[in-house]
């Protein structure tokens, strides 16, 4: 779908976007509607704001200008701002006839547009409350890249290592076109999605680093460290965590710490163990006395490995103490 294309709508349209996006590119999308009745919401940029509090006036704002079911809601933005619009077209009236993501960052590009996962955070902890509900249409524009910042370019390279790691090692590679590497990952995202949608077998594969990326970026409190460099140090814990465990390959790590670096990334971020098994056990893969995480045995090969707390703590002290 192209943007020409959106002239054609004449149903309702609803917009939501953050404030970055709305100062770029809400004028040109808005301009290309020519709709019975139309409406825009604009989040405070930041994954902070994905919460109930920006849910409710969404939905309020929806039934106060009279939208009905049939309406059209269009996600502009990052992967914070797809979460939040999928969650709210999800419920609106018991789901919404159409939604559309228009993805402005290379992460979401690569990752949040696909695959149907939406939702918010809560004060314990990252999208533990959310539905699935694929976008029924994405497009996809390179220009958006153009005015990202290197630290939001690398952050969505951090999705693409993780790709190349558990299952095309072509992506692993750094001299792919932009173009390449976004189709590459789509189809990688979509090979997981479509054999299980609903995350109940091996598309928590694609949750490789993101259970401790999510538990850094809540000790963080959502700022100062990027999704992308905080699941860039999640896949180097798991590695480590591994390769402690006899599962990993030796020396697995310290090559994906080399990857991150050689693209800009970090390959360490301040961590206390205790806090980060704290924020791990409101994860949405917790098992109880456990939690599942995604670990290499190698480069392409990757397994879901329960855990139980007790000795994952006991391991990231270990990790903690050696990496410091």
């Amino acid at each position: 779908m192209s943007f020409s294309e959106l002239k054609k709508y004449r149903r309702e349209v609803y917009i939501i976007t953050d404030e970055n996006v709305a100062d770029l590119w809400l004028g040109e999308i808005s301009d290309n509607l020519n709709v019975c009745r139309k409406g825009v919401f604009v989040l405070r940029t930041g994954d902070s704001n994905k919460n109930f509090e920006n849910l409710e006036k969404i939905l309020y704002t929806m039934f106060s200008k009279g939208f009905s079911r049939e309406m059209t809601v269009i996600a502009l933005g990052g992967g914070a701002v797809m979460d939040i619009a999928g969650f709210a077209a999800s419920i609106y009236k018991h789901g919404i006839r159409e939604l559309i993501f228009i993805p402005t960052t290379l992460l979401a590009c690569v990752d949040a547009a696909f695959g149907g996962k939406n939702g918010i955070n809560l004060k314990e902890g990252k999208n533990l409350v959310g539905t699935f509900r694929e976008a029924d249409k994405v497009i996809i524009n390179e220009k958006f890249l153009a005015t990202l910042s290197e630290r939001e370019i690398k952050s969505g390279m951090a999705e693409v290592l993780k790709y190349g790691l558990i299952r095309d090692k072509r992506l692993l590679e750094k001299d792919i076109c932009v173009a390449d590497m976004i189709s590459m990952s789509v189809d990688n995202k979509r090979y997981f999605v479509n054999a299980d949608f609903e995350d109940k077998g091996n598309r928590k594969i694609l949750n490789f680093g993101h259970t401790f990326a999510h538990a850094i970026e809540k000790m963080y409190a959502y700022k100062y460290i990027s999704h992308g460099e905080a699941v860039g140090f999640g896949m180097i814990l798991a590695c480590t965590i591994g390769e402690k465990l006899g599962i990993t390959e030796p020396e697995l790590a310290n090559k994906v710490s080399e990857m991150l670096l050689e693209r800009g990334l970090p390959a360490y971020i301040e961590f206390k163990p205790d806090k980060l098994i704290e924020a791990i056990k409101a994860d949405k893969k917790s098992t109880g006395d456990g939690v599942e995480l995604i670990l290499l045995r190698e480069i392409g090969l990757p397994e879901i490995v329960e855990v139980d707390y007790i000795k994952l703590e006991k391991t990231l002290w270990e990790v903690h103490g050696e990496i410091t």
